[in-house]
């Protein structure tokens, strides 16, 4: 696809993989970004450890500062209740907006 609107996952820690493999190094930038991120204190439960293993404070900046770098601006943050080590997200590309049709107002 060369537009997709809106790209959601919720994939219990492989989002990691999937940004650092497939999604920085794509020229398709979706409009939206709907995930939620899961981090090495993630309950085991839930998210294997393999996937978010050494995934704290440091990793989250790295990847919210590629994805500003993207044009990716955070609209929404929500913490998963049962889980405070993860949090959904939704960002819009901003640099996309201009790209919009205009509704002639």
């Amino acid at each position: 696809h060369e537009n997709i609107d809106l790209l959601k996952f919720d994939i219990e820690g492989f989002e990691w993989g999937l940004f650092e493999q497939d999604f920085y190094g794509s020229t398709v930038r979706p409009m939206q970004l709907s995930f939620e991120l899961h981090t090495q204190s993630s309950n085991p439960r839930y998210v294997p450890r393999v996937p978010v293993a050494g995934r704290g404070f440091a990793s989250v900046n790295t990847l919210f500062s590629k994805l500003y770098g993207f044009g990716y601006r955070v609209v929404s943050k929500e913490l998963n209740r049962g889980d405070q080590a993860c949090a959904e997200f939704v960002l819009l590309n901003v640099g996309k907006l201009s790209s919009l049709p205009s509704t002639g107002r």
